[in-house]
Formats: structure tokens, sequence, C-alpha cells
């Protein structure tokens, strides 16, 4: 699909849009310009004018922290999880017990955006090495079950080597 046909298919959506405003107060503008503010970072990225260097840590972050929080093997149980979140970003979750694992997993991120913590670029390149190198991960997962384990620490040791 070339870039015209795109201009012409979200011209035909806004003005659709217009339609739905005018009988249901359904606005797809915002949905529209959300679209547009993605293909544009998206192409962005693609054509390398935007450095990925340029994202926060937290934005680093958050991307890379779902591939890390859905390995069932490190994560298990909902209480690893929990204890993952505790100990390393002091977050709390209330009512573990009632919730899913991808619950879990998005309020961990959603409180990971409110963080204001100066620990988010340590935790950021550990737990980049850890998603990246199966080395760390298989380190990481024999230590786990051991009675002292600690994920302060875990993360220390991989930021230190």
């Amino acid at each position: 699909m070339n870039d015209n046909e795109i201009k012409k298919i979200f011209n035909f959506l806004e003005e659709l849009s217009w339609v739905f405003k005018s009988h249901k107060n359904v606005d797809l503008n915002d949905f529209l310009n959300e679209i547009r503010i993605n293909q544009n970072i998206r192409n962005s990225i693609m054509h390398g004018t935007i450095n990925e260097s340029r994202l926060s840590e937290k934005d680093r972050l958050i991307g890379i922290l779902p591939k890390l929080l859905n390995d069932k093997k490190l994560f298990s149980r909902n209480s690893d999880l929990i204890d993952f979140a505790e100990s390393t970003f002091n977050i709390s979750i209330s009512r573990p017990e009632k919730r899913s694992r991808y619950e879990i997993i998005g309020l961990v991120i959603i409180e990971i955006l409110e963080l204001k913590n100066n620990r988010v670029l340590d935790i950021t390149d550990a737990i980049q090495s850890l998603t990246s190198n199966t080395k760390f991960k298989t380190m990481l997962k024999k230590k786990k079950n051991s009675p002292n384990f600690s994920w302060n620490e875990a993360i220390r040791e991989i930021t230190n080597q």
C-alpha cells in the first residue's frame, strides 16, 4: 500500500467519523490522530530519523518488561511476579490473590509509569541483559529457587557483569 492510498483511507475514515459523530456522539478523530502519530513514529524509526536512544529509560523498561514478566519458567506463579514487583520496584499490589497473571503484569507496568526512581536505569539495563542473554536467564532461574534469593542482588550481579 503506497502513501497516496493510505492518505485516501485516512480521509475516508475522517469523513466517516464525522458521520458517526453527528449521529451517535462517537468521535473517531481522536483515534485517527493516534493512528497518524503512531504511523509517523513508526515511519521515523524505520527510516532512521528517530534515535531509539532518545527514548526515556522508563520507556525502554516498559518495552522490555512484558517479555521478562511473561516468562513462565522464571515466574511460574503469580506470587513470583508479586515478589519481583515489590522487591525490585517497591510496588505493592492490592488483593494479589484475586488477580490474574496478565492483570498483575499490567499493574506492574502501569505502576512503573508513575515511578520516580533513579534505579530505573540500572533495572532497565539488567532486564535488557536478562531478556537478551540466555546465560543470565539460566543462571537466574537456578538461583531463584534458593531460599536466600533476592531480586535486588540478582539485578546488582547482572549490572556488574
